[in-house]
């Protein structure tokens, strides 16, 4: 039997990253914690991972991945952060060094082809309504691993 990849549940802010985490662990499950793709370069690395270190109340291990789109630098500087694996939509060259940067630093970089198929819920209009770590856990309901 093939495991699938964990559902990716993308976040805005650390209220995000507290309710995705809370209905994973509610459910025993794993998820993965990914950064708006339209406004990571708004965001910053550094808030997106201190939300995620918001969320993680428990030593356990956050997939975490930074959409850097096709920044390089934004890609560089998430990595020189560390703690965060990055997506990238770069020409293959780029790409390639960004990888082996994300590698030296025991990270992964991501093409978005890489993500296809897997499960996402992105919790921006849950806010509006305060249901998102309700909406979560239906969320990873609807889609075992």
């Amino acid at each position: 039997m093939t495991t699938q990849p964990p559902p990716m549940i993308v976040i805005h802010d650390a209220d995000g990253a507290r309710a995705a985490l809370a209905a994973a662990r509610a459910l025993g499950r794993r998820v993965t914690l990914l950064s708006p793709p339209a406004t990571s370069a708004a965001l910053g690395p550094g808030v997106f991972a201190e939300s995620v270190a918001a969320g993680a109340e428990d030593a356990a291990p956050v997939e975490a991945l930074y959409d850097c789109a096709d920044q390089a630098g934004l890609a560089m500087a998430a990595l020189r952060r560390g703690g965060l694996d990055v997506v990238v939509d770069l020409p293959a060259e780029t790409a390639a060094k960004i990888a082996e940067l994300a590698r030296a630093r025991g990270r992964r970089a991501y093409a978005p082809g890489d993500l296809d198929g897997r499960a996402v819920l992105d919790l921006n209009a849950e806010f509006a309504s305060g249901r998102a770590e309700a909406r979560v856990t239906r969320f990873l309901e609807d889609h075992p691993q």
